[in-house]
């Protein structure tokens, strides 16, 4: 009995993790492969498209893999409780690095770790001014972009798109936010960049 309370015991005073697994429509996915890096790694096969683990405080990296689709977050447990961590599946980009060409120049994590402030200044600027103050792109300038985005498939990282064109990131970005209103994208976050998805 008392080797039985022990073993409990960690699973009592841990935490409950769990969430849903879903692809890119944001439709949930069955069957997809989760697991989470505890001491000894836990796996399960989330038949219905959700997962559970109990585990213990502390720091976690948790995977879902289905065909050729992945999902990989990290998350910290401070303490019991119940934790909702829900997954995307999509395309491994990270193994879609495009070689440097010339290795004097600093690789492209170093330009693109600061996107999320040129999202920021982006949105202040456009804020300040007046959105309707800014000259209408007419679909002519902004066809090339949809046609990028249309020879891969219709699915590509958003800093792929700007390290093909010739307009600064800011301007791509606006570029693929007036696209995502006309409704012909869809951006999708995939862990420090995005996705776009044409419509």
């Amino acid at each position: 009995m008392r080797r039985l309370l022990l073993f409990l015991l960690p699973l009592l005073m841990g935490a409950s993790l769990y969430g849903g697994i879903y692809d890119l429509d944001l439709s949930i996915q069955a069957d997809a492969i989760v697991r989470i890096d505890t001491k000894p790694p836990q796996t399960l096969v989330a038949k219905n498209g959700t997962y559970r683990f109990s585990v213990p405080p502390g720091n976690y990296v948790i995977t879902a893999t289905y065909s050729d689709s992945i999902a990989k977050e990290e998350i910290e447990v401070a303490g019991a409780g119940e934790y909702v961590l829900d997954l995307l599946l999509g395309p491994d980009f990270e193994e879609e690095d495009i070689p440097i060409d010339n290795p004097e120049e600093p690789p492209v994590v170093v330009a693109t770790s600061y996107t999320w402030l040129w999202f920021l200044l982006s949105a202040i600027v456009l804020f300040l001014i007046g959105v309707k103050t800014l000259p209408k792109r007419s679909s002519e300038d902004l066809e090339p972009l949809i046609q990028f985005i249309r020879e891969h498939d219709g699915r590509i990282v958003q800093a792929n798109i700007v390290k093909h064109f010739p307009q600064s990131e800011a301007k791509i970005s606006l570029m693929l936010t007036e696209l995502e209103s006309l409704g012909k994208i869809k951006k999708i976050k995939k862990g420090r960049g995005n996705v776009i998805i044409l419509q």
